[in-house]
């Protein structure tokens, strides 16, 4: 599989069918809304997150978001910021208190697309 590129994302590697319709359409998404890395619950918005581990990668840190009542990777809206990676880093360390973090790669590791409810 060749990697893909996308401003303000970064480079992804697509591995299977699913892969590659979620990058066709954030690619879509980005390259249509002005206002893709904004914050505007009507369009949509990138948000980034980042799977922090433990040193031996044995475990995953989580924050439990209390408005979906669900455990999820730390992250957050990019609020303006066309850097997903910058968002990914700085959500990182805000959400986690951690005081170094080291990215293990700088490639994207997964890509999503979901809805989330109203209020939340």
């Amino acid at each position: 599989m060749s990697a893909l590129s996308l401003a303000g994302i970064g480079i992804y590697t697509p591995q299977t069918a699913r892969d590659r319709e979620m990058w066709r359409q954030l690619r879509f998404f980005c390259e249509s809304e002005p206002q893709a890395f904004g914050r505007n619950p009507e369009t949509g918005h990138v948000t980034g997150s980042a799977f922090v581990l433990s040193p031996d990668m044995k475990c995953v840190l989580l924050t439990h978001h209390r408005k979906l009542d669900r455990w999820l990777q730390l992250g957050g809206h990019c609020d303006g910021i066309a850097d997903a990676a910058f968002v990914e880093l700085k959500e990182a360390y805000e959400e986690s208190g951690l005081p170094r973090i080291k990215p293990l790669s700088d490639q994207v590791f997964d890509v999503d697309i979901h809805a989330i409810p109203e209020n939340a």
